[in-house]
Order: C-alpha cells, then structure tokens, then sequence
C-alpha cells in the first residue's frame, strides 16, 4: 500500500510513518484501555488510522494520533536485580547490596523541529536553482526577525559629556542550494562556499572613535556576540575591548594566588597552565610600573619569564617559547600598581573571552602565531567611516564590525567537499549533517562559537505530492480524482473461441470478455464505416479504374489491385472486389477477435462491444492479420479499453506467433488525467536500436511477436514532463522484462541515460543511469521540486503540484528547541543512533532500589533473606510499528481503524454509521460545533465532526486520552 504523505513523516523502530506534535490535554468523551490501541501479547499496534484522500487538516491529527500509538506500542520485561553480600560473607554489620539492569530510558529525537518565538528565522520564499552560482541573495537578519540580536540605545560619555547611540546585531547568510550531481555529493544541499557568506555584524549609529583610548573622560561600550564591552582602545586596524564587570586582582610574590585555570596550545595544546605575579617594579623616570610575570605547566615547571611587562598587555601575545605562543586562554592586564596601606603590589586582571583582540583582515580570535591563510577560517573586518562622535563631526570613526568566514576548506566553507545537506530531503541519509554553525573550526569556548546557525531542511513543502512508477511491465500513477491506477503495458495470452474474462487496472472491477475467431473473413466494407474503429475512405467513380481506397501506403486504386494486399491501420487486407456505386468493396483478413464489458451470455454488441480509436468498430469485431509481428511507422487500430474511475486507454493489437491476441500499450494515450497536471507521454517502441521509435506501440521483445532474437534489444521510450512545463525528460525501458533500458552494456548498441531531463526554468540537466553506479546519479531532485529514482532498475517520481520553495533557518542565540518524533531506549551510559543517524549518549539514568535490611543485624543473614524492591519493576521495549496511516481508498480490512472525519471526507464514515449509543453519525453531526469521538462494536473508533475544526476539536479528545495511557 501507498504511503501517507502527512507534512513530515519520521520514523520510530523500523518503518514507521506519523507525525507528532505536543498538544495540551482537554477533557475526554471517550474512554478507552490500551487494550483497545494496542496487542498487549506483542506490543504492536490493534488498529490503523484510516483519513480522506483529499483532508489535508484530517491527515496532520492523524500524525498526531499515530504518535501516540506509537509511544504505547511496546513490551514490558522484568527488571533483572543481582544481590550479594559484600565478600559473600553473613555475619552481622555487612552491607547488602544489588545490581539493577535493563532499565528503560525514553529519548525523543527528530521530528518536527521548532524554535521558540523569535529566536530564529525560517526562508523559504526562493525556488531551488542548481545551475546559477547565484547565491539565494544576501539575507541579514537582525532584531526584527531574530529577536534575540541587539537593537538598542547605549550610552557613552566622551569628552566628559554623555551621549547616546544606536548599536544593532545582525547575521548575515549567503547561501545557495543546489541540487549537486557530483559523485562525491548526489544530494539535496545548502553551500555557503565564499568568503563573508556567514557572518556577524555589530553596528554603531556614531561609531567608535579612533584613535581612541578609553580614559576618565571617555567611556564607550559595545555589543559583542551579545555581551558588553568597553573599548580600551581603537585604530583603523585594531580595536580592544574588555568586559570590566570580570576583573581579577592578584598580588605579586611566588606564594600569592596563582593565575590558574589556563590552558595551553601548539606543543602545550590541552595542558593546564598557570600563571605567577612574580614582582613588581616602579621607573621612577617613566612613573610606570612594571610586572614580571612566569608562566608555568601543572608540574609546575617554569615555561617562560617576561619582565617588564606593562599595563595593557595581552600575556598570551608575550610569552613566547621555542617559536611559539604557548597559552591560548586571553590574560589581559588592566593596571599594575601598589596598595597605599600593604605596600603589596597588585595587577588587575580579566581572563579569557573577557578580553578581546580584533585586527582588521586578521584571524579572529586573533593569534599572533597564526599566520598562513590556510589557518585563519574566520576574520574581523573593521569598516572605517566619518561621523559625529559626542560634539566633534566628521571624526574618523569604526561604524561596524564584522566577523566572517575565510572560506576555508573544511572549517568556514561549506562546498561541496563539505556540503549543508538537506535534514529532511536528503537522498543519501545524511541529513543529520544539515547545520553550519558559526566559527566552525575553532575552539568551543570560543566567544561567538555557535551564536549563529543556519539549518537547512531542503524544500518548504506543503504541496500535494504524487507518484508515477514505471515497474514491472505497468505505469502506476494516480488521477486528478485521486483514483490509483495499475496500467499493463501489454496484455497478452487472450487466445480462446469461447468466452474468455479478464480484469483490467487496480482495482480488478473492470472486467472484460474475450473470444476469438480464425480464419479467412469476407468483410464487405463502406465509406466511413469505423473499420477496426477508424473511418475508411472509400470512393466510386463510374470508371473503375478511378475508384480508390485509402490504405496506409496512401490511396490505392481498387480495379486495378484486386487480389493484391495493402495494410490499412496496421492490418493486412487483401481487396477481393471493385467499389460499388455505395462506395463499398469487399476485403479478405485471416480472423477477428470480440471484447464486450458483459459477457457475451447477457449482453448486446451494440451496447456492451468495446470501441477503438475513433467508435465501435465495424461489426462489432476487430479484425487482424496473420503477419505475427506489429507494423512499423504506421498508426494502429486500437482497443479502448475503461479503467478505474471511467478513464480511458488505447491498446494496439497483434495476432502473434503463438495463435494469441497480445493488446499493446499505444501511443495515442496523449492524456492519463495525472494528478497535479504532469504529463506521461508514450513515443513508441524502438527495434532497431538507435532510440527512434519504429513501432508506435509497446512491443514486448518476445519470439511471439518477432523479437526475442539473442543480443537484440527493444526499447521503449517515454517522456515525461512537469506541471506548467517547467521541466521534462526521457525514459527508456527495455521492453524485455519493463526494467529501464541497459545503458553501458557493451552488447547494446545506443549511449544515453535511462533517464534524461532538462529543467525549461534553470536549464538543469539530469543525466541518471546505473551504469557506472558510483560515478552517475541515480537518486536526484530537479529545480521544480521533482523526485527522481532509478536505483531500482525503474522509474520512480514524486511531483508536487506547485514548484517547491527551498526551507532554511538561521538560528539565533539562545534559541530554543522543541523537537518531537523518533522515539529511542538507551540504557545508562550507552550511546545511541537515531535512524537519520544522530548519536545520543545518556549520561544518567533515575531509578531507586529499596535493599533490606540495609546493613545486617545481630547474627548475620544468610543471602535469601536478602529483600530487594526496583523502581521501575519493569522495562518497556519499544515494537517497531510499521505503517500507521492510512487513505481512505488504501484501508483494508483485518484490524479495527480509527476513522477521522464524517461522511463527505471519509468513505469509511458512511453518515447512517451506527454509534456505540444507537444513534447514526448523521443525527450527530448536524451544526457547526458537533463532533463524536467514539468506539463501536466493531472496535472501530470514529473522530469526526460537522466542520474540520469540530474534526480537530474530536481528534484533540482522543489524543488526551491517549496521553491518559501513557502516564
């Protein structure tokens, strides 16, 4: 059965589809045991859920629903406890103890992710293009779209008098998403490939002064990654800032309190280090004093010594060893000097991202030591201006500061050695790589690492989506009236003189009658008359020699051609009279077949007699020749046969080898009525193996029919082409077995792909073969939102209606997330992998185990008397659910449904359906604000109600009963 396409669907244990959505309990009408949802013997699930094809509202409660059945859909093991007496001994004071295992751990992962309000911005107002290197646009974001970024006014005093400002936060996205048919890719993904395609940018409406240094009569403070700051100093290319509110003071001496709680990088990477104020000096000439400074490792072995060191000094920039900077923690020193009373000298420190360093063009956090580009994965940029600061104009000023990715390879480029795949839409698995997270690469106590984050989905959705398969020798596609549909590419075997019956389409309703006579037939045949279904043009001219018919080789003269054969729609006739004055003549053929919709006991040829192209044919019967292969470039007669929901299809015939009538799918089905209006078209069948077809029908490569012959193959070809025209493509199969054609098989002759497509919007072009497996595509999606697969030696697509928008979010910080769907046990410990590949550790799991006695008594005890209770007794172990929603045309019998919505979305929920207190649904459901949830005798439970919103109101009952059972 077909799937549900319910928004999002996502998988819990193996196989299942719901969708799961938090929702607050109300009040229930109903009341149900778990009995009544699940088979408490195995666990699995007692009922399915059963929606309308077309109730879009219905189908999202029902993902609601499923999740909840779900959850209860498991087994129940004992807890295993272990007790023992420590050293196996049992005298009196020694203490029992127990071991608890196979405790369940409930873990919620994936699924429908959300964030709370304001804290991040979804996009999803840009089609996918694969072609241009044109990015989605440059989209900044600030306040107005994510709340938690700054958009204030501060003060600031400079020159002695305050002033005020306006400072802004912004992330700053370039993306582009592409659809990447490169070998290493093959998926749906988002790039942020060039420099400055992700950033953060802090502005200032007067800017920051410079030079500048902060003083008694100038203090400013800005923003940075959220937190404040005073500016120390500024230049046009280096600006200092420093969190005042963190400041340390420490004394000098070897046994004063250390700078602890460093730590190191390059040769001393992930060492603890520390730091000792040693002395301090006062240059009386300069009136300065100076600090002498050791830093030291865990052992505490003397790194390096720096005398002289002055207030404003970055540590981590002085100390330096063996060409190299060795600690990565930022010690910034405020002042130097000397208390009044001690007579102690003191330096006032801030520590860490406390202080910061920003160089223009340089690697930010900036590192004295780094100096290749190929290191530097993000930089700062200083962007200089002239404005009014305090009461001075046209000062030089700092407006705004950025920082932003180097495009490096592997740390700040997102290209397609490291891609942004989609979260949802990829085709490879790897959707759990579909974040990038802002200064990437560098440590994460970095300030700013993780501030911003761009997570990419792939499509928006929301579009109704269908399927079309070519499989098996059939099409498999769904109508505008959402009737499912199995269409043959051939028929064949239709052999008996008496009543023969066969079934066509689907759902097996439509039946045929067929019977076969062979032998010469004596057809007299007139002007117009629908000979095999198609008018024949016949015209009498009292000089004979001028009387004609049209054959497929063009207009034969009839007197002289008597006993001569033409072909006519595709049939070899032998004219066997001249034209009479009523435009008639007589034309020999080896048999003729009959197909009725009634059998041919009960019903009439003139009503029950299937048409061809153009009507009924000429006595009911459709005549053949014995030539047993079908005729090249020539339109053929044609059966018409009914399928499924009163549509229409054609089918050439042969009379083949074997004695056997085969009905050959035509190319004059120009119009399968597709559900959201893409077009399937059927060229014909290639025999000649050049890809131009030669027969306007599918000819199966049978020995029947004149194929079949070692080495030979015979292609057929289709073309497909999306809604509105915005993208189209070729589909060859190979008629031997209706898998696609074997492209790169040195014994078959053409080159190509099994599928080629050429969007009209963007000019992608998807080359898809299994040829050559690793090197081509066999999974891709197009421009228009189209989903192509061929790894299964068919032809698979799923089209939306609409041309699909692309989804992203850029994420703010602190943002918060609600996530809802897979559901996974882990033990205490244990790590565990979601099915999108997500690993989850559980660090700690809560239980209680009740011992007695607790400590031995008087006499000891031997272990039998040992008394052990666990909380929780048992473990739940999850039952993969399978399928759990449901159409309404898909529901099958053996188990009880859920049926949601009333009469006119349901078929299941017919309006005289009888309710658990004798009435029928219709005398409930009459006015706006009625709704039933109940279960009936049958076990079905029915949520339905007067409007969608009375359906989802039913719906949101059961659920808080459900959620009673799971508590």
């Amino acid at each position: 059965m077909k799937k549900m396409n319910v928004k999002r669907l996502v998988a819990l244990g193996t196989g299942l589809a719901l969708l799961g959505t938090a929702l607050a309990p109300v009040v229930s009408a109903i009341t149900l045991t778990r009995g009544d949802i699940i088979n408490t013997t195995n666990g699995t699930p007692a009922v399915d859920i059963v929606v309308g094809a077309k109730a879009s509202n219905d189908a999202l409660w029902a993902g609601n629903i499923a999740t909840r059945i779900a959850q209860l859909a498991y087994t129940e093991t004992p807890v295993s406890v272990q007790k023992s007496l420590e050293g196996g001994a049992t005298t009196e004071g020694v203490k029992p103890t127990a071991t608890v295992s196979d405790l369940s751990v409930d873990l919620i992962i994936g699924g429908e992710t959300s964030y709370a309000a304001g804290t991040a911005y979804t996009y999803d107002d840009a089609y996918l293009n694969s072609v241009s290197s044109t990015e989605i646009g440059a989209q900044e974001f600030g306040n107005a779209k994510i709340s938690n970024l700054l958009n204030e006014t501060w003060n600031y005093t400079y020159n002695g008098s305050s002033y005020t400002q306006t400072v802004k936060e912004f992330i700053g996205v370039s993306p582009d998403a592409k659809f990447e048919d490169h070998k290493d890719v093959k998926d749906l993904v988002l790039y942020l490939d060039d420099e400055g395609d992700f950033y953060y940018k802090v502005t200032f409406s007067a800017g920051i002064p410079y030079p500048y240094t902060k003083g008694d009569m100038n203090t400013i403070t800005v923003p940075f990654f959220g937190k404040k700051y005073t500016v120390l100093s500024a230049s046009s290319s280096e600006v200092k800032l420093i969190d005042e509110s963190n400041k340390y003071t420490f004394y000098a001496g070897p046994d004063e309190k250390r700078i602890t709680g460093l730590t190191g990088k390059g040769s001393y990477a992930g060492k603890a280090l520390e730091i000792v104020f040693v002395t301090l000096t006062y240059n009386q000439l300069q009136g300065q004093y100076y600090g002498k400074f050791e830093l030291r490792d865990a052992e505490n072995n003397v790194i390096d010594t720096r005398d002289s060191v002055s207030a404003g000094t970055f540590l981590e920039n002085t100390f330096y060893v063996n060409g190299e900077y060795p600690l990565e923690t930022s010690v910034y020193i405020h002042s130097l000097g000397k208390e009044d009373v001690s007579g102690k000298g003191y330096a006032v420190i801030t520590i860490g991202t406390n202080t910061i360093q920003l160089k223009n063009g340089d690697k930010y956090p900036y590192d004295p030591t780094i100096t290749s580009s190929s290191k530097k994965y993000w930089k700062t940029y200083l962007h200089t201006t002239t404005g009014t600061v305090g009461n001075e104009s046209n000062r030089d000023v700092i407006d705004y500061i950025k920082i932003y990715n180097a495009a490096v390879e592997g740390y700040s480029k997102w290209d397609r050695k490291s891609p942004i795949y989609a979260s949802v839409d990829s085709l490879t698995g790897k959707g759990a790589n579909s974040e990038a997270v802002f200064l990437n690469g560098e440590p994460t106590s970095t300030l700013g690492y993780g501030f911003a984050k761009v997570k990419f989905y792939g499509f928006k959705g929301g579009e109704t989506l269908t399927e079309l398969k070519i499989k098996d020798q059939k099409i498999y596609y769904t109508d505008s009236g959402d009737t499912q549909h199995e269409i043959p590419l051939y028929i064949s075997g239709l052999d008996s003189s008496t009543e023969e019956e066969f079934s066509f389409d689907k759902a097996g309703n439509q039946k045929y009658y067929f019977r076969m006579t062979t032998g010469n037939q004596h057809v007299k045949v007139c002007d117009g008359n629908y000979l095999n279904g198609i008018p024949v043009k016949i015209d009498y001219n009292s000089a004979d020699v001028n009387s004609y018919i049209v054959t497929d080789t063009g207009i034969v003269q009839v007197h002289t051609s008597i006993g001569q054969s033409y072909d006519i729609n595709g049939v070899m006739w032998v004219i066997a009279s001249d034209v009479d004055s009523s435009n008639c003549l007589y034309l020999d053929t080896n048999g003729y077949f009959e197909i009725w919709d009634e059998s041919f006991d009960s019903g009439t040829a003139a009503t029950n007699s299937v048409s061809g192209y153009s009507g009924k044919p000429l006595n009911y019967k459709f005549y053949f020749d014995a030539e047993g292969a079908p005729d090249q470039s020539t339109n053929l007669a044609v059966v018409k046969l009914e399928g499924d929901n009163s549509k229409n299809y054609y089918y050439a015939y042969v009379y083949s080898k074997d004695g056997d009538i085969w009905l050959l799918y035509d190319k004059r089905n120009t119009s399968l009525d597709e559900k959201n209006g893409y077009h399937l078209a059927f060229a014909g069948t290639d025999i000649g193996e050049n890809l131009t077809p030669d027969i306007y029908a599918y000819v199966p490569n049978d020995t029947a029919l004149g194929g079949g012959a070692s080495g030979a193959y015979y292609t057929a070809k289709f073309t497909f082409t999306e809604p509105a025209s915005h993208g189209s493509g070729t589909i060859y199969i190979d008629t031997d077995d209706g898998s696609l054609a074997p492209f790169g098989n040195t014994n078959y002759s053409p080159s190509g792909y099994e599928f080629a497509y050429t969007n009209a919007d963007t000019t992608q072009a998807l080359n898809m073969t299994n040829y050559n497996a690793t090197d081509n595509i066999q999974k891709a999606w197009s421009d228009y939102g189209s989903k192509f697969d061929i790894s299964g030696d068919y032809f698979l697509a799923v089209i939306p209606e609409n041309r699909l928008y692309i989804k992203f979010d850029v994420v703010g910080p602190s943002a918060t997330v609600t996530t809802t769907g897979e559901k996974l046990t882990a033990k205490e410990g244990e790590e565990v992998t979601t099915s999108a590949g997500t690993k989850i550790k559980v660090d700690k799991v809560n239980y209680t185990v009740t011992v007695t006695p607790t400590v031995c008594p008087a006499g000891g005890v031997v272990l039998d008397n040992v008394k052990v209770t666990a909380t929780p007794a048992t473990v739940k172990v999850l039952v993969p659910v399978g399928q759990l929603v449901y159409k309404d045309k898909e529901a099958v019998g053996g188990k009880p449904h859920i049926i949601i919505g009333g009469w006119k979305v349901n078929r299941l929920a017919q309006s005289d359906l009888t309710l658990s207190d004798g009435t029928v649904l219709s005398e409930r459901l009459k006015k706006a604000g009625d709704y039933v949830v109940d279960k009936l005798v049958t076990g079905d439970i029915i949520v339905a109600g007067f409007t969608a919103a009375d359906t989802e109101a039913a719906a949101k009952e059961l659920i808080a009963e459900l959620d009673k059972l799971l508590k």
